[in-house]
């Protein structure tokens, strides 16, 4: 981590660059655990801070990288797929879509038949009567156009 935020030149660019922003203490911290292989404690004696305040820093620092590494790889899998889509997939696309709304449409309307059946021959309680036809009128309120 620490030389992923520090390779390049002393100015600090590179960070930036990449995405990678640290403040001068956590990156003063990620170079005296990372590149001076020091402790937890001997960082907090040079920079007059409690272990906690350490460990705390630290973890924004890791939050930080994860960000930064996880965007990398997001960057990374968006490259290697495919730019555009060809017309014939485009179509194949729409054809998927239309077929998949048609089948929708259709469960939806066998599922009306089939709680109108029920709701209509059933001599069961109002209770009952009152909870199916709430059922009958939430699928009567879906928008099955998309």
């Amino acid at each position: 981590m620490t030389t992923l935020c520090t390779d390049g030149d002393n100015s600090g660019d590179t960070a930036k660059e990449k995405g990678v922003k640290l403040s001068a203490l956590q990156s003063a911290m990620l170079l005296a655990m990372g590149l001076q292989r020091k402790t937890v404690e001997e960082v907090g004696e040079e920079l007059s801070l409690d272990v906690n305040q350490v460990l705390a820093q630290f973890a924004k620092i890791i939050k930080k990288m994860t960000g930064f590494l996880q965007g990398a790889q997001r960057v990374s899998i968006l490259r290697e797929l495919p730019r555009a889509i060809s017309a014939e997939g485009a179509q194949t696309k729409m054809s998927t879509i239309k077929a998949l709304e048609e089948d929708l449409a259709d469960a939806a309307q066998e599922a009306r038949k089939e709680i109108h059946v029920q709701t209509s021959g059933s001599g069961g309680t109002t209770e009952q009567n009152k909870l199916k036809e709430h059922q009958r009128e939430m699928l009567d309120a879906l928008d099955l156009s998309r």
